[in-house]
């Protein structure tokens, strides 16, 4: 039996374990984050791992499904540019129809305006620009909405279809008097995204949502990437197909394995709803 493989197929393989490896860690500081000191640089180091995690498990699926209808070989650097730079709405769209190129089940590109729209929107304007939002306030101050006040309308539009607007109300309401009880109420020196005074019940209660979106909001991201694992997976087995064939009419010149069985680095996107909610921690546990 030959197990050697090409080149090409460890480069694959490698970028396999940095894609996987990014998505974790980006659920998993996604879990940390929240609008308290010791917690909120977990926010950008979700949005930098999730944007790079996104945008390369996408861009894998544009290269190996190009790969397998040209003789396996690959688009150039200067192509994807072109194409597609860091546009993860873009990329995603191109997945689904290579997805559904190859799969026996139709998929959708998300509504405009939906929330799954919205989430593609966001990771591409932080990919592109919205990562240096901080620094370019500082220099050239202008009326743009922060990321940390964007990701947070998402969520709690996520929180709202997820969970539901009725539970949002009675959590709130139960939290009313909590403050006051314990001897907190009034104002603090935390602001709200406009700039305004919080009190500690808003202070309070957006912390606490924050905290209860976070795991619906790795769900979501779960299941806008499931398309994305059966394009991989049936790229993955045309390509082995395809090897298959070689080697049975040209016996004597051997292809080495190109294109690795992508899927296998993703087991994580087969979660379910319930344990994604439950799930506390993912790097360790993949």
């Amino acid at each position: 039996m030959d197990f050697r493989f090409s080149q090409t197929f460890g480069h694959l393989q490698q970028e396999g374990y940095l894609v996987k490896s990014s998505l974790l860690s980006g659920f998993d500081h996604l879990l940390k984050a929240n609008f308290s000191d010791d917690a909120y640089g977990h926010f950008y180091s979700a949005f930098f791992h999730l944007s790079i995690g996104i945008e390369r498990i996408l861009k894998l699926a544009v290269i190996t499904s190009h790969m397998i209808e040209n003789d396996f070989k690959p688009l150039t650097d200067a192509q994807l540019k072109a194409d597609f730079g860091h546009k993860i709405n873009k990329l995603y769209g191109h997945t689904i129809k290579i997805a559904n190129k190859h799969s026996l089940e139709k998929y959708i590109s998300p509504e405009s305006e939906s929330v799954d729209f919205e989430l593609l929107e966001f990771l591409t304007d932080f990919a592109n620009q919205a990562r240096y939002y901080n620094l370019s306030m500082v220099s050239t101050p202008a009326a743009k909405e922060s990321p940390l006040a964007r990701w947070y309308g998402l969520a709690m539009r996520v929180l709202e279809d997820e969970y539901s607007f009725s539970k949002m109300c009675k959590d709130a309401n139960k939290l009313f008097y909590e403050p006051e009880q314990n001897m907190m109420a009034g104002y603090t020196y935390e602001r709200d995204f406009e700039g305004h005074p919080m009190t500690y019940y808003d202070v309070t209660l957006r912390f606490r949502r924050t905290a209860k979106s976070a795991p619906y909001m790795v769900w979501r991201l779960i299941k806008l990437l499931k398309p994305v694992y059966e394009a991989h997976h049936d790229i993955s087995m045309t390509a082995h197909e395809i090897e298959a064939a070689h080697q049975q009419d040209q016996k004597s010149r051997p292809r080495l394995p190109t294109i690795p069985y992508m899927y296998e680095f993703f087991p994580f996107l087969l979660a379910t709803r319930a344990d994604s909610i439950r799930r506390k921690r993912w790097l360790p546990l993949f």
